[in-house]
C-alpha cells in the first residue's frame, strides 16, 4: 500500500511536469482568450457608460461574460438558434489541454512504467489526478487573468456585478440576485466542476476512440448542451443563463454540482475496470 502511494506521488509529479509543460501553448492561449473577453466587455462598457443609469462594474461581470452560455433555446416560439461560440471555445480549449496526454503517455513511456510498477490502477489514478489538476489550473488561470485585468484598471475584484451591464451588454434580463455562496458556486465552482466532468468523459472515451474522435465527441456534447436545455447534458450546468437565477427551468447550483461530481466519479470508476482489460502492448499510438 505504501509503495503504491509513493509510486502514485512520483507519477503525478511526472505527469504535471510533462503534461502541462508540453502544453504551455494551450495555457498561453487560455490566458489570451480570457484577456480578450475581458477587454471586449470593458470596451463595450466604456462605450455605453454615458447611457447607463447604474454604471456599476465588477469582476463578477467579467466572470458572467466568461460563462454566460446561452439562454434556453425555444424553437417553438420561432427564436433563432444563436450559437454560444465564446462559451464553447472556452470549454473546448480546456478539453484540448487534457486531450491526448494520458493515452499518448500509455502508448509510449507509460508502457514501461506500468510494467515496472505492475499496477495499472496506479497509472490510471495518476492520470485522473492529472486531468483534475490540469482542469483546475486552466480555470485558476482564467480567474487570475480576470483579477489582474480588474486590478490594472481599478475595477472592484469582487463577485458582485452591475445589473445594468448584464442587461445591456450580456442580454441577461431579470436575473435574480445571488448571495456570496451562490456566486462562488455559479461563477467559480460549477464551471470548473462541469469542465472536469466533461474531461473525465473524454478520458474514458480514450479507451475506445483515438484522440481526434474523442475531441469531436466532446464538441458534440457541448453543442448538444447548447441546443437542448436539459440537465442530462452536463454542459448546461456551466451556463449562467441556464441557472435557476436566470430561468424557471434551471436547477439549483447544488444539484448541478452533485451531478457533475457523480459523472466524474463514475468515469473514474469505469476507467479502473477498463484499464485492466486495455491492451497496452499491442495498441499503437494514433
Amino acid at each position: 500500500m505504501g509503495r503504491n502511494i509513493l509510486n502514485l506521488y512520483k507519477l503525478v509529479r511526472y505527469d504535471i511536469k510533462n503534461g502541462l509543460g508540453s502544453r504551455w501553448y494551450v495555457c498561453l492561449g487560455a490566458a489570451a482568450l480570457g484577456l480578450l473577453f475581458c477587454a471586449k466587455l470593458y470596451a463595450d462598457y466604456m462605450g455605453m457608460l454615458g447611457y447607463l443609469t447604474d454604471p456599476q462594474f465588477a469582476m463578477g461581470n467579467l466572470l458572467i461574460c466568461y460563462f454566460q452560455g446561452k439562454k434556453p433555446y425555444s424553437p417553438e416560439y420561432g427564436d433563432p438558434f444563436v450559437f454560444p461560440a465564446s462559451w464553447m471555445v472556452l470549454f473546448l480549449l480546456c478539453s484540448f489541454l487534457t486531450l491526448d496526454y494520458p493515452f499518448h503517455n500509455l502508448n509510449g513511456h507509460g508502457v514501461q512504467v506500468v510494467t515496472r510498477m505492475r499496477s495499472r490502477r496506479v497509472w490510471w489514478a495518476s492520470k485522473c489526478i492529472w486531468v483534475a489538476v490540469a482542469t483546475l489550473f486552466y480555470f485558476i488561470l482564467l480567474y487570475t487573468v480576470a483579477a489582474a485585468f480588474c486590478i490594472a484598471l481599478g475595477i472592484p475584484v469582487t463577485l458582485g456585478y452591475g445589473t445594468e451591464v448584464n442587461e445591456e451588454l450580456l442580454h441577461i434580463l431579470d436575473m435574480e440576485p445571488f448571495g456570496t455562496g451562490d456566486a462562488v458556486l455559479v461563477l467559480c465552482v460549477l464551471p470548473a466542476a462541469t469542465a472536469l466532468a466533461v474531461n473525465a468523459v473524454q478520458l474514458v472515451l480514450g479507451f475506445f476512440l483515438d484522440r481526434t474522435y474523442c475531441f469531436l465527441a466532446t464538441a458534440a456534447l457541448l453543442f448538444a448542451s447548447a441546443y437542448f436545455h436539459t440537465p442530462l447534458l452536463i454542459g448546461n450546468h456551466a451556463m449562467v443563463k441556464r441557472s435557476v437565477f436566470c430561468t424557471e427551468q434551471g436547477l439549483s447550483p447544488g444539484a448541478y454540482l452533485a451531478a457533475d461530481l457523480a459523472v466524474t466519479v463514475a468515469c473514474m470508476a469505469a476507467g479502473l475496470v477498463l484499464i485492466q482489460r486495455h491492451d497496452i502492448l499491442n495498441k499503437k499510438d494514433s
